[in-house]
């Protein structure tokens, strides 16, 4: 599965045993719920194929192997961004990325793709989602706001919002709305 993807783990007794954690290799996964009989974990950012390990404290507990595939993407745009003293824009037709100016000191490369079935984890199963991911060389910070617009379908039923992939949390944190 790729990240995002839910994996329910059953059994007896688990969180009467002293259920901590669990991993794939180093990396935690996100327990979203744990009960005597269940565990449903979510693949974090970072993860890797490997093993699952349930850490009870005293004991670890190995749940079997995990693939963990590559998000799927389509290239919507790549261009190459020189540094300047004003503001820079590229778009494709649902989304522009303005990068501000004196944001960058060299030439590097920036990547729109449109992620193909998101698994917003910690957002309401009901939420219809267009995910892109934005890359700028192998920037991720930046000392000015980058502006990205998107264009809302006409069609898109309910209230619309925005929302980032959190890499820190490996969860989805919505932007407020004006």
């Amino acid at each position: 599965g790729t990240v995002g993807t839910m994996i329910q783990i059953t059994g007896s007794n688990l969180t009467n045993s002293g259920f901590k954690n669990a991993t794939i290799g180093k990396q935690e996964l996100i327990i979203s719920s744990a009960s005597s009989d269940m565990i449903e974990l979510y693949v974090s950012n970072n993860a890797l194929t490997g093993n699952i390990v349930l850490d009870f404290g005293d004991k670890t507990i190995d749940a079997g192997e995990f693939k963990v595939l590559p998000q799927e993407k389509q290239l919507l745009l790549e261009n190459e961004i020189l540094p300047s003293d004003e503001p820079q824009t590229v778009s494709t037709e649902n989304i522009a990325v303005t990068i501000p100016a004196n944001a960058i000191e060299s030439s590097k490369t920036i990547k729109i793709e449109e992620i193909a079935n998101p698994h917003p984890i910690n957002l309401p199963q009901s939420a219809q989602c267009t995910s892109f991911s934005v890359t700028l060389g192998d920037m991720h910070q930046f000392n000015d706001i980058i502006t990205i617009e998107y264009t809302i379908p006409s069609d898109a039923q309910g209230e619309p919002s925005a929302a980032y992939f959190n890499e820190e949390t490996s969860l989805w944190d919505t932007l407020p709305s004006e």
